[in-house]
């Protein structure tokens, strides 16, 4: 199957993402930062803070995903889990690991490291991950500078375990080879709201809860 290079990310003919499979997290290092560059319902003037992600399968645990985010002060007035945390200044990751079932999970994430974890087929009738699970996925926050400025992320992880107990199927059985994701930075009580996107946004309705906008992956 042949393979297209674009910056950092390798894409199959018919523009798949690739995810690799690592076995320690001592490997992230080597796998590069892409830039969500997906600008929607944009302010006058815009606001467009530099924000990245980086995503990898850790093989027998689960899903990895970093996100970071060159933003000087950004909002963080909520202190406790599944708070509406959309209105901070947030960094957000979807994932729908397997297409043979349409639900998908959204963690969305403050500078603080607090999050809203939610599990559905669409953006109505969301359930919390919590709830559901007695689980949720686990975020760290972290914050730095260099040679670009102020920066802060989370590194998130999505285990095997919690999305067999979502999905109602043994972690026996779960592949991942086709997976679809995209990766989010909003803050809708910022002082200026800002809507940026990996893979773009094509309805206003259903904002980022479109799993068919999702960027489709083939993990190796």
């Amino acid at each position: 199957m042949p393979f297209l290079q674009m910056g950092n990310l390798y894409f199959v003919a018919v523009k798949i993402l690739i995810c690799k499979t690592i076995g320690s997290l001592n490997e992230m290092n080597d796998i590069c930062f892409t830039e969500l560059k997906s600008y929607h319902w944009e302010q006058n003037p815009p606001y467009r803070p530099n924000t990245f992600f980086k995503l990898v399968f850790l093989r027998g645990e689960g899903f990895y995903c970093v996100l970071k985010c060159y933003e000087k002060s950004p909002k963080a007035t909520y202190t406790e889990n599944d708070a509406p945390i959309y209105r901070d200044s947030c960094l957000e990751f979807f994932l729908c690991p397997t297409p043979k079932m349409p639900q998908y999970i959204n963690i969305e994430c403050n500078s603080l490291g607090f999050s809203l974890c939610e599990f559905g087929e669409g953006r109505q009738n969301r359930s919390l991950v919590y709830a559901l699970a007695n689980d949720r996925p686990r975020v760290k926050p972290f914050s730095g500078s260099d040679s670009n400025g102020h920066f802060w992320g989370v590194e998130i992880f999505v285990s095997i375990d919690l999305i067999s107990t979502l999905y109602k199927e043994p972690a026996e059985n779960l592949v991942f080879d086709n997976f679809s994701a995209n990766f989010y930075k909003c803050g809708d009580d910022t002082d200026t709201p800002h809507y940026i996107a990996f893979s773009p946004v094509s309805s206003v309705c259903l904002g980022f809860h479109n799993p068919d906008d999702f960027e489709k992956f083939m993990l190796i």
